[in-house]
């Protein structure tokens, strides 16, 4: 099977963006925030004043943290697509039997199916992982009808899935 596909941010995004644990945790946090808001009410009108003095700075810095975790994965997808001249060109993926071999204007590489130590799917992304911090990007929009279940079986045969 031949793919060939250009990357775009929407995929690194894609790729990087908030994982379903981060997404729990900041859902645990806003949660535990919102728990606050029954206690301002209930207190009486001298403690609502040092709870309002106590509680909001801490407010504000968990805040900040949230908003933090959920921007950090897109400011990052922007930095890393600048310095990768690479990842802007076109790619050729033929993925077989025996293994994976990519072509770009740049280069090329082959690969057998053991150097990949597994794979995931992520929204509208195939990860490729050849280790916890790397993988090799193959949107899901570069194949033809039909194809796409057709690499998933391959993937499941070859690579453990993560």
């Amino acid at each position: 099977m031949k793919i060939t596909y250009q990357l775009t941010p929407r995929d690194f995004r894609e790729a990087v963006g908030p994982t379903k644990a981060r997404k729990i945790m900041m859902m645990l946090v806003l949660l535990s925030l919102l728990a606050l808001i029954p206690l301002y009410f209930l207190a009486s009108d001298d403690q609502r004043d040092e709870l309002f003095r106590n509680v909001l700075p801490f407010l504000g810095v968990i805040s900040f943290w949230l908003a933090l975790m959920w921007l950090l994965p897109y400011w990052t997808v922007q930095r890393q697509l600048a310095g990768m001249p690479a990842a802007k060109s076109t790619m050729t993926y033929e993925f077989t039997e025996n293994g994976v071999s990519c072509r770009t204007e740049n280069g090329e590489s082959a690969n057998t199916w053991a150097i990949y130590s597994k794979w995931r799917e992520k929204g509208a992304v195939f990860l490729l992982h050849t280790s916890p911090a790397v993988f090799h990007l193959i949107p899901k929009r570069a194949f033809a009808p039909g194809d796409e279940e057709q690499f998933r079986a391959l993937l499941s045969s070859k690579v453990k899935k993560g």
